[in-house]
């Protein structure tokens, strides 16, 4: 394990918040990871959230949310029961709520980078925005 004092890295780091993502497993150690590419990050930020269901990075977290859409789509797009559709209309679900989830991550990524600039010029954020 290799110790690293950030101050020491105040306009010159190995990776930026944007950049790693950690993977806690149940029960056993967590996993680092950093993609400096965003593209590769956004797939994997893509693959999580769909292959976990997770809308807030816990397992089956979209589990609830998924099954309440379920029901009202079903209800207003079909009045009888027709199973024959069903999976469907359970993947577009899911696909529209990764994507509305993969939005908040990339707003949060712009969060971070423009909270790191401020840093870097030693600005409040406030004054980022008015110069």
């Amino acid at each position: 394990m290799m110790s690293v004092d950030i101050r020491t890295f105040k306009h010159e780091s190995p990776m930026y918040a944007w950049e790693c993502i950690t993977l806690k497993i149940k029960d056993k150690n967590d996993i680092y990871l950093i993609i400096k590419n965003e593209e590769i990050m956004s797939q994997f930020i893509k693959f999580l959230i769909y292959s976990l269901h997770t809308i807030d990075g816990n397992r089956e977290s979209m589990r609830p949310l998924s099954m309440d859409l379920f029901r009202k789509y079903k209800k207003k797009i079909y009045l009888r029961d027709n199973n024959d559709k069903d999976w469907e209309i359970d993947s577009m679900i899911k696909h529209q709520v990764m994507l509305q989830v993969f939005v908040k991550y990339r707003l949060m990524r712009v969060k971070m980078k423009i909270s790191y600039n401020a840093h870097l010029k030693s600005y409040t954020i406030l004054e980022i925005w008015l110069r």
